[in-house]
């Protein structure tokens, strides 16, 4: 069974990443569309273009 990738706001809830994280991976996709998903301190990866 495949395992369910949790939202942004789970992994805020869960302190997994930050609102600093979340809000450079934001800037990061408004400046560039086509940048790669951002990689936080703890491992996780969020692509704010596919998110949305």
């Amino acid at each position: 069974m495949a395992k369910e990738i949790p939202s942004v706001g789970d992994l805020r809830r869960k302190s997994e990443i930050t609102d600093a994280e979340i809000v450079a991976a934001t800037v990061a996709c408004l400046q560039d569309e086509n940048t790669e998903p951002f990689a936080s301190k703890s491992g996780h990866r969020v692509d704010v273009a596919k998110a949305i």
